[in-house]
């Protein structure tokens, strides 16, 4: 995932890069997370991560093409950013408060 913090009005912010055209992410529902899989679905296998604009999808998997025995999986950024917080333990309700806290501070 190209996460970068880049300084925006004297605040450093998060912000996710497309791994192809390499502009700033500004919808998640307009992007997808991406990885070579094994078909084969092996338990406990890893996978790099790459994120894309959903535009930039074709083009992406064009330039890097899948090795034999391997094929491009996608999800939707946002299916996919939920599920990284749940699996890193995440409290939706607890985060609201984060929110409110950020969005009182100008994030």
């Amino acid at each position: 995932m190209a996460i970068q913090i880049v300084n925006k009005d004297g605040k450093d912010c998060p912000f996710i890069y497309c791994d192809h055209c390499k502009l700033e992410m500004f919808e998640a529902e307009l992007a997808n997370a991406i990885w070579l899989g094994d078909s084969k679905g092996e338990e406990g296998f890893r996978f790099d991560v790459g994120h894309v604009h959903k535009e930039c999808d074709d083009p992406f998997q064009r330039a890097h093409p899948a090795p034999k025995g391997s094929q491009w999986y996608w999800q939707g950024l946002n299916h996919h950013l939920y599920m990284v917080l749940k699996n890193c333990g995440y409290d939706a309700d607890k985060g609201k408060a984060t929110k409110e806290l950020l969005d009182g501070i100008g994030f």
